[in-house]
């Protein structure tokens, strides 16, 4: 496990940093998609980082409303940058959202479309199990498999590269039946 890697005198948390490449990534492959099919893939650019950033807040904002009692008395709390500290789920739906909107908006939202993006969301998928994996997050059961990894003083199943050899399949089969 690599919770942070240290690059000079920088040390970057590898969960937010996978999550950025995840993204990156993802939004590349849906966009050489698109284009490939027609599309605007610069819109779909577009729709991702506007997704992206609506997705961060509104989930700083949902875990701030979940967890209101540790911010009750700090209210400035709720900007700090803590990784962590962003509710997943209404991050996403607040992301998918505000993308679908945007794409409604530049005439681009069709079935088709979904086709493009879904390559890159196995693919994103697959390097943000990567990064659970690399910062020891979604740990497995206790095993004694050949590959079994050590995390807190026993062996447990690597979970998250099963996740993101299943995510990687996914993204290999969706391109292939392109």
């Amino acid at each position: 496990m690599a919770p942070v890697i240290q690059i000079g005198p920088a040390a970057l948390p590898t969960r937010p940093l996978m999550l950025l490449v995840a993204l990156y990534a993802g939004l590349w492959l849906a966009g050489r998609e698109a284009a490939r099919r027609g599309f605007d893939g610069d819109a779909l650019w577009n729709a991702g980082f506007l997704g992206a950033v609506a997705g961060l807040i509104g989930g700083r904002l949902a875990y701030a409303l979940q967890h209101w009692s540790a911010y009750r008395q700090d209210p400035g709390a709720i900007f700090s940058l803590t990784p962590g500290t962003i509710a997943p789920l209404p991050a996403l739906a607040i992301g998918a959202m505000v993308a679908v909107v945007y794409l409604t908006q530049v005439r681009l939202w069709r079935v088709e479309v979904l086709d493009s993006i879904a390559p890159g969301i196995a693919l994103a998928l697959a390097l943000v199990s990567l990064g659970n994996f690399l910062s020891g997050d979604a740990f497995g059961a206790v095993t004694d498999v050949p590959w079994a990894v050590s995390l807190w003083d026993e062996r447990r199943h690597p979970v998250q590269i099963y996740e993101m050899l299943a995510w990687l399949a996914l993204c290999a089969a969706l391109w292939a039946g392109r």
